[in-house]
């Protein structure tokens, strides 16, 4: 329990400070604001949880938030759409030649034709998916909480784990826009 609990709050972690919002980053993995699911949060806070999973769904995962000094529980929605294959080019590659024209014949001189060397692209196709996270804090009564714990890195500013989502894509996938 304990570890699956790290797990997601590394891979939580690793997305908060790998993109901001609005940073190319942060854009390249959907982090932007999704308003009305953002309201839609802020507006539950204070009240039980059942009222959101009965706006939402249920969670993916419900585990205790050990790192938090009260009994805090941290309930997570995942939500994720295949959108396309998006082709990446790693190179060229010859693959023959043709016939592009021929020039004009003339003054003894036979016409000859024009080739032209044919090239594709070489590469791979990689998946892009479509991605809602959205992650509330509750209470040992499963009211819900503004954030969960602080997590204290050095003498920087502590990392505040707040009742949000993340991905940009929320508002469509709950049906809010």
């Amino acid at each position: 329990m304990k570890s699956a609990f790290k797990m997601i709050c590394l891979i939580y972690s690793s997305l908060m400070l790998s993109g901001c919002a609005g940073s190319p980053v942060g854009k390249l993995i959907g982090n932007v604001e999704d308003k009305k699911t953002k309201t839609l949060l802020q507006n539950m806070v204070g009240h039980p949880l059942n009222d959101l999973v009965a706006q939402i769904g249920r969670p993916n995962s419900s585990v205790q938030d050990m790192l938090a000094k009260d009994k805090v529980y941290m309930h997570t929605w995942t939500i994720q759409k295949y959108a396309r294959d998006r082709f990446v080019k790693t190179g060229t590659e010859y693959v023959g030649s043709s016939m592009v024209g021929v020039t004009p014949a003339g003054n003894g001189v036979a016409a000859t034709p024009i080739y032209q060397g044919q090239y594709r692209d070489k590469g791979y196709n990689t998946p892009t998916y479509y991605t809602c996270m959205i992650t509330v804090y509750t209470d040992a009564n499963g009211i819900i909480l503004e954030k969960g714990h602080e997590l204290k890195v050095g003498r920087h500013r502590p990392i505040v784990y707040k009742t949000k989502a993340v991905g940009g894509f929320c508002d469509e996938f709950l049906g809010l826009k």
